[in-house]
């Protein structure tokens, strides 16, 4: 029940994270936003151009957080090993994938 709760917060906190970044991108691409109105694009245009930007951005930070957290990860598990305690060190590759979703979902 703890880890149930505990993984709500953190989507929670996540959301509310990947929202700020939106909405301040959004802020700071406004000008250039307007400008492509100006020059001819269509809302429509426009919307799919913002759009497709943050899914992008999304799709290489999930990316890059995977590869980067695998490596902190063994390098973590391979410095608190001792002689008398071993790690698996194996990983587990369903929990790359559900925290994969999990990132894409909310994004």
């Amino acid at each position: 029940m703890v880890i149930l709760i505990l993984g709500g917060m953190a989507v929670l906190i996540a959301w509310f994270i990947l929202l700020n970044l939106v909405s301040s991108y959004m802020q700071s691409k406004k000008t250039k936003l307007t400008i492509m109105r100006i020059n001819g694009f269509t809302t429509r245009e426009t919307i799919r151009y913002a759009s497709m930007e943050s899914y992008l951005t999304t799709l290489c930070g999930i990316v890059l957080g995977l590869i980067i957290g695998h490596l902190l990860g063994t390098y973590a598990s391979r410095v608190m090993e001792q002689t008398t305690i071993q790690y698996v060190r194996e990983p587990y590759w369903a929990s790359f994938v559900f925290s994969a979703l999990i990132t894409g979902v909310i994004s």
